[in-house]
């Protein structure tokens, strides 16, 4: 009887080692050290930039005395966002002297309608755990990204068990803020959308 608790006990602490450190179908990283990753992230990048300082044309019910324009949009797909994720987070990171969380590495999106899936490599103990945070993506007057779940390699694990480290309240209310242009402008979120593999955020470009 005991021996066919104890087979019974280490077949389920086997079955969960294997489950913890599975790597999700979702997680695929882009490679940091490939060119065509550099290139991708590098033209990803630039093309946010361009879109961010794009003088645009009064919208025709901009209000007297200030200046918006009409909405418009900045949509990629898994692939760009991944190869920006593989190939400039870190610097872009460094440039507001801010860095990756403790032990975790190889970020990589995945986008789903409405949902995106985060996940990242955690350096754990028992060996290296992907860690997956799934945000429903809720648009209207007010975007935000709210948590859904939480998995370790393909265990679902409770919200609350995020490090305390992480402040991801705070950076979640980030999403919907202006953006500041060095001209006095500021770039507008009116809406995020995530549909099958592709994100598209819906600006606008005021100046009050």
């Amino acid at each position: 009887m005991l021996q066919a608790i104890a087979a019974v006990a280490a077949a389920g602490f086997v079955a969960l080692a294997f489950a913890l450190l599975a790597t999700p179908a979702h997680y695929a990283p882009a490679d940091p050290a490939s060119s065509a990753t550099l290139r991708m992230g590098e033209a990803t990048e630039n093309a946010v930039a361009r879109e961010l300082s794009r003088v645009r044309p009064a919208a025709a019910d901009s209000p007297a005395g200030s200046y918006a324009s009409a909405p418009w949009e900045l949509s990629f797909d898994e692939e760009q966002l991944n190869a920006w994720l593989g190939a400039r987070l870190p610097q872009w990171l460094a440039s507001r002297d801010a860095a990756m969380p403790a032990g975790l590495s190889s970020p990589a999106v995945r986008v789903e309608p409405g949902r995106i899936t985060v996940a990242a490599t955690y350096g754990s103990i028992v060996g290296e755990v992907v860690l997956s945070l799934t945000l429903l993506v809720q648009g209207g007057t007010s975007p935000r990204l709210t948590p859904e779940a939480l998995r370790a390699g393909n265990l679902p694990v409770p919200l609350d068990a995020l490090p305390l480290s992480l402040p991801l309240d705070r950076w979640l209310s980030h999403v919907a803020e202006p953006i500041r242009l060095e001209d006095g402008r500021a770039v507008e979120v009116l809406g995020i959308e995530a549909t099958d593999a592709a994100l598209t955020v819906r600006c606008r470009t005021v100046k009050r």
